[in-house]
């Protein structure tokens, strides 16, 4: 804010300084006109063309001074712009950090929840550890979205207004977190991935009841580390305890793992980056 409050005096300044040129100006040509006028009735032509070529110059002169005054009242209004480009940036950075970091702890449930439930699901007999299942279904199913707040860097692309953003160190580092986190929300969102989630749901849905499972997933993940305490009904149980259908779903629960846990370390790797970025844009403008 003292930055702009700064360039906001310099862009008055300017202002008051130019519209004194202007006045001053006007005043000469009066006055040289009086003087020429003079000269010529007193047919005086040599003196005459001095004065005449001298206000030629003044006048020339003072052209190129306005004309720079403008420019730098341009370069200062430019510099206002930029402030309020990186700051309105810097807002989209915070709400990406918050998120990412959320990400941070839901993808790590999200993954321990498919270990547990792996583990679960090797034991025999399963009859009599429902709850347990049930609970680690509602944490492995967690799962994370990717964030991009990407109002500003939209702006910027389309208005053609990255040229005002004077420090290229800042400007690349933009450009490279915002190609980074577009590529893991596509890879998030993409065919691949909801292959996989598909597919997973369709052996889940041959193991578990998930109309039963999704009434408890809040509380699931409010009692994360202690089951006993999500009100499950009794008798309890799964829609199938086949050992190839167990086998199947445990197979399959793996690859969704890997590409949670790939997720999840890209999640992490753009939280630094964008705590990386709001570090060097604040050395860079505060």
């Amino acid at each position: 804010m003292l930055v702009k409050k700064i360039i906001l005096g310099r862009i008055s300044f300017l202002k008051t300084n130019f519209i004194y040129l202007c006045f001053s100006l006007k005043k000469m040509s009066t006055l040289f006109r009086k003087i020429r006028k003079k000269m010529a009735d007193d047919n005086r032509p040599v003196k005459y063309m001095r004065y005449a070529i001298g206000e030629i110059v003044l006048v020339v002169i003072g052209i190129l001074i306005a004309i720079q005054i403008n420019n730098w009242n341009e370069g200062e209004k430019e510099k206002l712009e930029e402030l309020d480009y990186i700051n309105s940036f810097l807002q989209d950075l915070e709400n990406d950090r918050l998120q990412l970091e959320s990400n941070s702890e839901y993808g790590m449930i999200t993954i321990n929840g498919h270990d547990s439930l792996s583990s679960e699901l090797s034991k025999r007999p399963l009859q009599g550890r429902e709850k347990k299942l049930y609970h680690f279904f509602n944490l492995q199913n967690t799962g994370i979205g990717i964030p991009h707040h990407d109002r500003t860097i939209t702006q910027l692309k389309y208005s053609g207004k990255f040229r005002i953003i004077g420090n290229q160190d800042v400007v690349d580092a933009i450009l490279d977190y915002d190609t980074r986190i577009i590529n893991l929300k596509n890879f998030n969102e993409g065919a691949y991935k909801t292959n996989v989630a598909n597919n997973t749901l369709i052996d889940i849905a041959n193991v578990f009841d998930l109309n039963m499972a999704f009434q408890f997933a809040e509380a699931s993940l409010s009692s994360i580390d202690n089951f006993e305490k999500v009100n499950y009904p009794t008798g309890l149980s799964l829609l199938s305890y086949d050992d190839q259908a167990i086998r199947h779903l445990r197979n399959t629960l793996v690859q969704g793992r890997t590409l949670d846990v790939f997720v999840q370390q890209t999640n992490d790797e753009l939280l630094q980056m964008n705590k990386d970025l709001q570090a060097l844009i604040r050395k860079a403008y505060y």
